[in-house]
């Protein structure tokens, strides 16, 4: 594909992803997660207008259905990424809004500072704060989409809606989720899509702005539904409030992400710092929490870890490894099983090399025998993480009783002694530089 920028298109639908489905299966992976398919005039379809169609571009309502039904047969599961707390200017209550002001009947969803909405400029500074082509698109699309512009040359913000908008952002209006009706109408679609097209979770896009209230209402409405149902949430930091059993499963853990691109890819945490950072992270949370943490390398809102790595594609092999070997559910950010890179977006989003996948790839070898190895060895998915030992360069633990892993993250072989008994799953003793081992006990 061309190379991706902020405001074109890749390409792309879900029929295609299904007719590839036998690639997703043969690396082992229990789930698929979508980033946003509802329809939206966007490219990333986080700011969606219609939350009960997916858009066109991929395929519309009836490629999700084959999906589905291709995926479950394959015992994979479907989960849909949403944002509900924003829209598009064009969702129809927004719209209405615009069209009645105060009237609407849609008035209490969203939050207005100053009647009637609108998005006031300074034109020369919005000018020197955006880049060109994005300032011109954005106030192009306001215009089109029927949202009134005052043009001002007072002192400012550079782009000023004044409803209430996603960090401000005027084409992203922001819902209340206290409203009764936006409250009824967005639990309406969370059960929608479980309800018409078996879909199995849901990945909840800036779950930290709508209340706990929310979330506890809304995990209710969809285990009613499903009562298997997985529920996801993008929050970043400590989530410990959003995980005591009532609103989440899991969350987005950024935590593990960023130790591993100190201690892989950037070199900036010495072992010491890492198993520190390590055990930190296991204590803020119950065990059953930890089982299903989403253990994150890459998302679409973070440079590829092949690019934090400069390159350095033992140190996203090696990484990876720990993602697949560590307490919790790992989550592979396409492409990063055949080495893609990619700086912040849009180029961490660009289109699948098939060509390397069909060739074949280290790391895809890797991938399908660790994904294979966690399903022969349930300590390797359920384990209790133990600290075993620790070295200049790298680290070893177990995963309760049966497993033994350890981690070598330096440029030299290391001797480790394995315990008597103990057979090599995968890997080499002595384990080359860079590299992993995994032991049964």
């Amino acid at each position: 594909g061309s190379p991706p920028h902020r405001l074109e298109f890749q390409g792309g639908d879900l029929f295609g992803l299904t007719d590839r489905i036998a690639y997703l299966a043969g690396l082992g992976i229990d789930a698929i997660y979508l980033n946003p398919i509802f329809t939206s005039p966007s490219n990333h379809k986080y700011d969606a207008s219609g939350f009960y169609s997916v858009d066109p571009a991929f395929g519309g309502d009836d490629a999700l259905r084959r999906l589905v039904e291709t995926a479950h047969q394959r015992d994979i599961r479907i989960i849909l990424d949403v944002a509900f707390d924003h829209c598009h200017p064009t969702f129809e209550p927004f719209r209405d809004l615009l069209a009645k002001g105060r009237n609407s009947e849609f008035a209490d969803w969203f939050t207005v500072s100053d009647w009637p909405p609108r998005v006031i400029v300074r034109d020369e500074l919005a000018r020197e704060y955006y880049p060109v082509d994005y300032y011109d698109s954005m106030k192009q699309g306001l215009i089109d989409d029927g949202i009134a512009i005052e043009e001002r040359t007072d002192e400012g913000p550079p782009v000023e809606p004044t409803y209430r908008a996603w960090h401000g952002v005027p084409t992203m209006p922001q819902l209340d989720l206290e409203s009764p009706g936006a409250r009824a109408y967005f639990l309406d679609v969370a059960t929608y899509w479980i309800r018409e097209f078996d879909i199995d979770g849901w990945r909840m896009d800036v779950a930290r702005e709508p209340s706990h209230e929310f979330w506890r209402a809304a995990r209710t409405a969809v285990r009613a539904a499903k009562s298997d149902t997985y529920l996801l949430a993008e929050i970043w930091g400590d989530t410990s409030p959003w995980l005591q059993g009532d609103q989440f499963d899991a969350t987005m853990n950024y935590t593990f992400r960023d130790l591993c691109v100190g201690y892989f890819a950037e070199r900036t945490l010495d072992t010491d710092a890492t198993m520190d950072g390590i055990h930190a992270m296991l204590a803020m949370y119950a065990q059953p929490v930890t089982d299903v943490s989403h253990n994150l390398l890459g998302s679409h809102d973070v440079e590829r870890f092949l690019h934090m790595a400069d390159g350095n594609l033992d140190a996203l092999r090696l990484a990876t490894f720990l993602q697949l070997t560590f307490p919790g559910a790992p989550g592979l950010y396409y492409g990063d099983e055949v080495g893609i890179s990619g700086g912040k977006d849009p180029e961490n989003r660009g289109a699948f090399p098939w060509e390397v996948a069909e060739g074949g790839h280290q790391l895809i070898d890797q991938v399908r025998e660790l994904t294979a190895l966690r399903r022969r060895h349930p300590a390797l998915r359920l384990g209790v993480f133990r600290e075993a030992e620790r070295f200049d360069e790298g680290f070893a633990f177990t995963r309760g009783e049966e497993v033994l892993v350890v981690i070598n993250n330096g440029d030299g072989e290391l001797e480790y002694e394995l315990p008597s008994g103990a057979t090599v799953l995968f890997g080499e003793s002595p384990l080359p530089p860079m590299s992993g081992l995994v032991a049964k006990l």
